[in-house]
């Protein structure tokens, strides 16, 4: 038996990738292995060829995810989707030189994990792991048939362009000169910019050695530069553009003229990626006609998701989820199926990637029965439908990374929701895998992380259910994702209060205290990152929480538990009255105290808020979301993020040096670099 070129990397592998330490946890079959259970609700058995039944369909499962990945990258990569497939190639040829690969082995799970070459977290273009020639080198050493199936020069170029662009896949310049215009539009600022991180990145390859910590900081606060200068014309064309280019599911093209004036033209998904969806509708029909067919409610989604991807009518509530699926909850399916373009993923404005969630239905764990009894009925006034469920499959916007909770709307008014929570990646990816990090930020008993673990699950929970009390605001742009995220992980906290309070202790501690130093660990570009680092900052401001020095480590306390809760209720509110465009100076009369016992009280809020909102005339309203936007671009200003951050910097320097990374690895390229 011959050994591997070199050994693949595996479950605590450390990965680093621009300076930072990754500390790799797999999701293997352990954790997302289809288990059916032996009989349905009804006590009726399942057979054999019952099983082997729901087997194929996960197998063809697997196949839709390869082209969900690829489709997806697309919409990622500044290179359409080129960049990935042409490194898994060298990866992969045995042409290529075992200590190549090895030194391409970080460098690739970074753009997998991605889908393109950018760290999402931080916006900086992740460094390759050697020059340009010895690449080049690698290329010229494929069989011309290989070598010739891509545009090597684009590839290479993508690679070592240090500037990130805030467009990604989602817009494409028209061509390399109107790019180059586009840049030469910017000014003197932009070139300085660009001039720096150029230099930094050339070292960085060069003189690796040389990179300290603060180099790396540097690298990432001049790549946000560059994004925000970059975003400022491209969102004043599409304001003034045609109304399909604002879409959540259109692919946008840009032209840049002499002067730098920007034009801007729209392409919907069911055009653009006609091919694609067209495979996708062959394996939906496929996984249709093989499951058994007492799985009517199984069958019907993928028969009802195979027309939506050859549904070419381009309308703008064609990216939006159906009721079909949002309903699906039927656990004698076995499987619940999600693919859709919702999730709002671009720089500028919103935009869907394509995401694929395939999930067994799983049992409330027992510690969480009596709660889970509880909050179904609250749900059911928000007309919620709460699942818990198991990742078996995961594609696309979710391939390369581990969620713990989804919300999917229904379309039209949104009158129901889909909550969805996944019980092996929360308690998994969220807790355990980062057992060792969160002891040493918190003061929370490392034999106590089981209690901890069951408490996410509810963290999670009632976050997605905080989506559901607001309204994703349009007119915020991309700031609307980081108002709505920071309302969720508030009402985390204040709605565990109310209907979970026995858990509320870990929740805050999860919350409030470790999840912050997460988000800063990984850097606070993301809306994600935005919503859990200003929540720490009102808790700390408030005395909720504090920064102590134990003598070994600094650490985040919760010292006021109330206070806490409190503070996430009033933060829900403000983010909530914002998405309205009622700004700060308007907010006081429209928000009461909170009242734990009060089960109506969000309705009743909501109401009032909606209320006043319809007695405004419109020019009034226009005015104050102005202004509403002033304040949200004010409040998660990327210099403010770093400032308010600082605190959470100190925990991070004494913490071990390392972040979890967890991954489902569906995508099969992750075969060339992962030993499951």
């Amino acid at each position: 038996m011959f050994a591997p070129e070199f050994p693949l990397m595996r479950d605590g592998t450390d990965i680093v990738l621009n300076g930072l330490t990754y500390r790799l946890a797999i999701l293997g079959t352990q954790e997302t292995e289809f288990l059916a259970p032996r009989a349905l609700s009804d006590g009726r058995n399942l057979q054999s060829g019952d099983l082997q039944a729901f087997r194929k369909v996960v197998e063809l499962l697997e196949e839709l995810a390869q082209t969900v990945n690829s489709l997806n990258e697309r919409l990622l990569d500044r290179c359409d989707g080129l960049t990935n497939r042409a490194l898994s190639l060298l990866l992969g040829s045995p042409s290529v030189s075992p200590a190549f690969k090895r030194a391409l082995q970080p460098y690739m799970f970074g753009l997998l994990k991605h889908g393109c070459n950018v760290l999402t977290e931080r916006g900086s273009v992740i460094v390759p792991p050697m020059p340009r020639a010895s690449f080049e080198r690698e290329v010229q050493s494929l069989p011309a048939a290989e070598r010739g199936r891509v545009s090597w020069s684009c590839v290479l170029d993508n690679v070592f362009d240090p500037v990130p662009l805030a467009t990604q896949g989602f817009y494409l310049f028209e061509s390399d000169e109107d790019h180059a215009r586009f840049e030469a539009s910017l000014g003197p600022e932009y070139a300085e910019t660009c001039d720096k991180l150029r230099a930094l990145f050339n070292q960085a390859i060069e003189e690796p050695a040389s990179i300290t910590a603060e180099h790396w900081d540097t690298l990432d606060r001049l790549s946000q530069k560059a994004i925000d200068l970059q975003k400022a014309p491209i969102e004043a064309a599409l304001e003034s553009g045609p109304e399909a280019v604002r879409g959540v599911a259109t692919r946008v093209r840009m032209t840049c003229d002499a002067e730098g004036h920007l034009s801007v033209r729209a392409t919907h998904y069911a055009k653009e990626f006609a091919a694609e969806l067209g495979e996708c509708s062959r394996l939906l029909l496929a996984m249709r006609d093989a499951a058994p067919s007492w799985a009517t409610e199984l069958r019907a989604v993928l028969e009802d998701l195979a027309a939506w991807c050859l549904d070419g009518t381009e309308q703008e509530s064609w990216g939006e989820s159906r009721p079909l699926w949002v309903a699906a909850d039927d656990a004698d399916n076995l499987i619940d199926v999600n693919l859709t373009f919702e999730e709002k993923v671009s720089r500028i404005g919103s935009k869907g990637g394509l995401q694929l969630l395939a999930c067994s239905f799983d049992s409330v764990p027992e510690a969480l029965r009596e709660v889970y009894a509880s909050v179904r009925e609250q749900a059911r006034r928000q007309n919620l439908n709460i699942v818990f469920l198991r990742q078996l499959v995961v594609g696309g916007g979710a391939s390369n990374y581990t969620l713990a909770g989804e919300k999917l709307p229904d379309p039209a008014g949104r009158p129901r929701y889909k909550v969805m929570i996944f019980t092996n990646t929360t308690r998994t990816a969220m807790v355990l895998c980062n057992a060792p990090l969160i002891a040493s930020a918190t003061d929370w008993p490392m034999d106590d992380l089981d209690r901890m673990a069951d408490s996410a699950k509810l963290g999670v929970l009632f976050h997605e259910y905080g989506h559901t009390l607001g309204d994703y605001a349009e007119f915020l742009g991309d700031l609307g994702g980081s108002v709505e995220e920071t309302n969720a992980e508030a009402s985390a906290i204040y709605q565990t209060c109310r209907l979970a309070p026995d858990h509320l202790e870990p929740v805050v501690v999860l919350e409030a205290c470790w999840t912050p130093v997460r988000r800063a660990m990984q850097g606070p570009t993301e809306s994600h990152s935005h919503a859990n680092i200003v929540l720490f900052d009102e808790l700390l401001k408030a005395g909720a929480v504090r920064v102590e020095d134990n003598g070994k480590r600094k650490l985040v306390r919760a010292i006021d538990i109330d206070c806490a809760v409190d503070v996430a209720w009033g933060i829900a509110q403000r983010m909530r009255l914002w998405e309205v465009g009622i700004p700060i100076e308007r907010q006081t009369p429209l928000i009461e105290p909170f009242a734990p016992e009060d089960r109506g009280q969000d309705e009743r809020v909501a109401r009032a808020r909606r209320r006043y909102v319809e007695s405004l005339a419109e020019a009034e309203r226009a005015s104050l979301r102005q202004a509403v936007v002033e304040e949200c671009r004010a409040y998660f200003a990327i210099e403010r993020l770093y400032e308010v951050s600082r605190p959470l910097q100190e925990v991070i320097a004494t913490m071990p040096g390392f972040q979890a990374v967890s991954v489902v690895p569906t995508d099969r390229r992750f075969g060339l670099l992962l030993q499951r």
